[in-house]
């Protein structure tokens, strides 16, 4: 960014107002305080979820204070669904956080 502005997802503008179905899923499983619900996840994550324990459940992220914002900043299409970045912010730290939708609205990918 700092030799061409605008090259990274950092600096892209909001691409929503952050009170979609998705975005506000993916809210609650960065804010969630305890293990995801299965139901948020398409069945091959639930079967992670099941046979992976507390050890895969942890590699999740999550476990974050209540965000001060979390906005979609850009999405494109895979095979299977779409992939979604996000911006969260709190206070003045940022984090990015990338997570896979099915088209049923299942998360099949996350990652920070």
């Amino acid at each position: 960014e700092a030799f061409s502005p605008g090259s990274t997802f950092i600096s892209l503008p909001p691409a929503g107002d952050g009170c979609d179905p998705r975005t506000l899923r993916a809210r609650q499983m960065l804010e969630r305080t305890g293990a995801p619900d299965l139901d948020w996840f398409a069945p091959e994550m639930q079967v992670l979820l099941r046979s992976g324990g507390e050890g895969f459940q942890a590699s999740l992220p999550g476990r974050l204070p209540p965000l001060d914002r979390l906005e979609p900043i850009e999405s494109y299409p895979v095979p299977g669904g779409q992939m979604v970045r996000y911006r969260a912010s709190l206070g003045s730290h940022v984090a990015h956080y990338l997570f896979g939708w099915t088209d049923d609205d299942k998360i099949f990918w996350t990652t920070s």
